[in-house]
């Protein structure tokens, strides 16, 4: 599970634009996911569908192509935006966690709990620095 919202943060950053919204419907990605002792990789893709309302909070509705055996993450995971965080629903605590916060400065930090508040699993994620590049004209 860690190493699937690892995998979401590192991914979801390369798509966020300062000046666009998050998750436009249609929106893809695609990623490669490989299999511990195993040489198969294969390709996943999610895509966000629709506008949806939960919990009073407008969000995206991202599906995904496939899920990972032990992830224990749904087949679609529902986000929104907010002054510069993205936000994905986590039915086990019952709330919104932080999946990244485009914001946040070097030494600034945010914990996610994978497992609920109970089980005392916890990310820390800490954000060591910050850059942006040039890429077809845009800075991201």
């Amino acid at each position: 599970m860690k190493r699937h919202l690892i995998l979401c943060i590192a991914l979801f950053t390369t798509t966020i634009l300062m000046a666009q919204s998050w998750a436009e419907i249609g929106t893809k990605w695609t990623y490669s996911e490989s299999y511990a002792f195993s040489p198969e990789i294969d390709p996943v893709v999610f895509q966000c569908t629709k506008d949806t309302l939960w919990q009073d909070k407008l969000c995206k509705f991202i599906e995904k192509g496939a899920v990972a055996f032990c992830d224990g993450r749904p087949n679609a995971e529902i986000t929104y935006t907010d002054s510069g965080r993205v936000y994905y629903y986590d039915s086990l605590t019952s709330c919104f966690q932080i999946l990244y916060d485009i914001n946040a400065l070097p030494g600034q930090s945010w914990i996610n709990y994978p497992d609920g508040y109970h089980s005392g699993d916890s990310i820390v994620t800490i954000v060591d620095s910050t850059s942006s590049m040039l890429m077809n004209g845009i800075t991201l």
